[in-house]
């Protein structure tokens, strides 16, 4: 279940991997997991939907997206999709009785999860995030929600303006609230944006390397590695990390998955097109 509100917001809910037919099926129940306060909010939004998506017989279509052709799953009957989300009123279906629900949240909380999803349409971009200010632009780099972060991050980068400097006071935050983390990512996300521009913060990125969580550090190697030239003074750092294996916190080897698109991409590695002047034995 994608907690994200990108994926059951507005034009968005027409997307999705091969179609948007289980994007239509979960994004309702999953919403529920959060209380009735969440659901009554979201079906505010678009219970319009489900109104015009019923049949003449009482029916449901998958409607698929907004596009000549059918996706994947076109004309699978939909009934069933669409009454779990007309049932959320009733209560009476159990889906599965192990596992913790979300914590509920009250009705202010509602109506802002579905605001962090506006400002974005497939047809005219981040419309909404054009009309932001510079600090309202800085505050969403902290928001709980990637999406958010990366619009934010997207849209700094294209003014002319450069916030490198207030984005390296977010990096050197604390961390020791879960708001502080996500604000240190969205700055390594605006960073990475900014590319070249972004050359004074090298110093704090390579600190940012050795950060304990392991998506900050993630998220540095990648603002490095968009910087380009000037950030490979961090190269030892990053080969070095490459070599590290942490079995009790990273047992996928998520750090290594990223370092290699971070260093090895052919495009946009940091030596994905030539090796020149590494040191080749480290």
């Amino acid at each position: 279940m994608d907690p994200d509100p990108r994926r059951s917001h507005g034009g968005e809910r027409d997307q999705g991997h091969t179609g948007n037919f289980f994007n239509m099926l979960w994004a309702l129940p999953g919403v529920a997991r959060s209380g009735p306060d969440a659901t009554g909010a979201w079906m505010r939004e678009f219970g319009w939907y489900y109104d015009l998506a019923r049949r003449w017989d009482g029916g449901f279509i998958h409607q698929g997206p907004p596009e000549p052709k059918n996706d994947s799953y076109g004309m699978w009957d939909a009934s069933g999709a669409y009454l779990l989300g007309f049932e959320q009123a009733l209560a009476s279906i159990r889906i599965a009785r192990k596992g913790s629900a979300g914590k509920p949240v009250d009705v202010g909380t509602a109506r802002a999860l579905i605001d962090d999803g506006r400002g974005w349409s497939a047809r005219l971009g981040l419309v909404g995030y054009k009309t932001m200010s510079e600090p309202r632009l800085l505050a969403a780099l902290g928001s709980w929600s990637p999406v958010v972060r990366e619009r934010a991050a997207t849209e700094l980068a294209r003014r002319k303006d450069d916030p490198t400097a207030q984005l390296v006071r977010m990096l050197e935050g604390s961390g020791e609230t879960p708001r502080d983390l996500d604000a240190r990512i969205g700055a390594c996300q605006a960073l990475a944006q900014l590319g070249k521009r972004a050359a004074a913060a090298v110093p704090t990125l390579r600190e940012t390397l050795r950060a304990d969580d392991l998506w900050l550090r993630i998220k540095a190697a990648e603002a490095l590695a968009a910087i380009g030239d000037a950030a490979m003074p961090a190269l030892p750092d990053m080969l070095a990390m490459l070599a590290e294996r942490d079995v009790a916190d990273d047992p996928r080897g998520m750090q290594q998955r990223y370092l290699c698109f971070a260093l090895f991409e052919r495009r946009d590695g940091m030596i994905g097109r030539s090796l020149e002047g590494v040191d080749r034995e480290a």
